[in-house]
């Protein structure tokens, strides 16, 4: 094939048949450009918007900027700087204000091969869009970005929320493992006191209209940028700041619950997830059972064990000794030669495919 340089993670199409998803190669291809993919653990910031947007990713992931990409697609690219690191930085982004379905694209393209899945029914309430982003993208999302002037200020910022919320994530994780939200605004003309306010009635509202918001948002906080006088680097410095922080407070939260994952299976388990929701756009997407596809559990394990244990007892084996051989036996079951990292024991390990 010949050298490809798109960046779409992503893209929505309209066939006469209904709504269909292209992906399937853009991330394999990153996890391939890791040197140590099986033991990495990448980290996605998703940023919302459009020339703020552009600006604040030419300046945090100027090692791999090349300019505004598709408007109608979800991009994702590397920050360079980090590919060696254990935690590699991966920046994706789109213009959530375009919400138009592209025609389908007839013929394959020459440099990469297009995978593309036919959307199921979709809720009558529900736009594809926002399915694809609260019931797929936010489940393999560490910290959301949403720049506020890009998309109509903080009243759409709260209007975009709300479908999210609505739609609801389709994750199994524990709630702590959802991505947290960054709402980027700038200056304005008015005082100190006055955008104070403005903020508390915006979280007030945002909260007394969500009770339920966590359950599809771990957090949701603000960040206001200085003047635009500012160097463009300077000017972003505190939006830096608050990713760097939010991405190590999900890492802590994700080594917590054993589902720090590897750029491999995080490959794998988002084309698992790609499926699901296209089959299935209302149904949970559950991680363990997606990992078992290739693996399924013995139908006569709970026999197997009921007779273990029934033995067993008849032989008065020591209860630790009988424990540990079980817990011994489950784990050689899920985890098969070569799917996990021995120097990384919290990590949960996943089977690739």
């Amino acid at each position: 094939m010949a050298r490809c340089d798109h960046s779409a993670w992503l893209e929505l199409w309209q066939s006469e048949a209904g709504p269909l998803i292209n992906h399937g190669w853009r991330l394999p291809q990153i996890t391939k450009s890791l040197p140590s993919p099986s033991e990495q653990t990448p980290q996605i910031t998703f940023f919302l918007g459009r020339h703020l947007k552009e600006k604040a990713l030419r300046s945090l992931c100027e090692s791999n900027y090349k300019g505004p990409r598709r408007r109608h697609a979800v991009n994702i690219r590397t920050d360079n700087r980090t590919l060696h690191a254990l935690h590699p930085r991966l920046f994706a982004d789109c213009d959530p204000t375009w919400q138009a379905l592209q025609p389908i694209i007839e013929g394959t393209r020459s440099c990469h091969e297009d995978h593309v899945l036919s959307i199921g029914q979709l809720p009558s309430d529900c736009s594809t869009h926002n399915v694809i982003m609260s019931r797929l993208l936010f489940m393999f999302v560490d910290v959301i970005c949403i720049f506020a002037d890009d998309v109509g200020g903080l009243n759409a910022v709260h209007d975009m929320l709300s479908k999210w919320v609505r739609v609801r994530s389709a994750s199994s994780l524990p709630l702590a493992i959802r991505p947290r939200v960054i709402i980027v605004v700038s200056n304005t003309a008015h005082s100190v006191t006055h955008d104070i306010l403005d903020e508390t009635d915006f979280f007030f509202e945002l909260n007394s209209a969500h009770p339920d918001l966590l359950q599809v948002f771990s957090d949701v906080r603000l960040c206001r940028l200085p003047s635009d006088e500012l160097s463009s680097e300077a000017r972003f410095l505190s939006l830096s700041a608050d990713i760097s922080k939010q991405l190590h407070n999900t890492r802590f939260t994700r080594i917590k619950n054993g589902v720090m994952f590897s750029a491999t299976h995080l490959s794998d388990l988002f084309k698992l997830a790609t499926k699901n929701v296209c089959l299935s756009p209302a149904d949970q997407f559950d991680f363990i059972t997606a990992t078992r596809q290739q693996n399924p559990l013995d139908r006569a394990f709970s026999s197997h064990l009921i007779d273990f244990l029934r033995l067993s007892g008849k032989a008065t084996l020591p209860y630790e000794g009988i424990t540990s051989h079980i817990a011994s036996a489950i784990l050689m079951d899920a985890y098969p030669p070569g799917m996990h990292c021995l120097w990384r024991p919290f990590m949960v390990a996943l089977p690739t495919y």
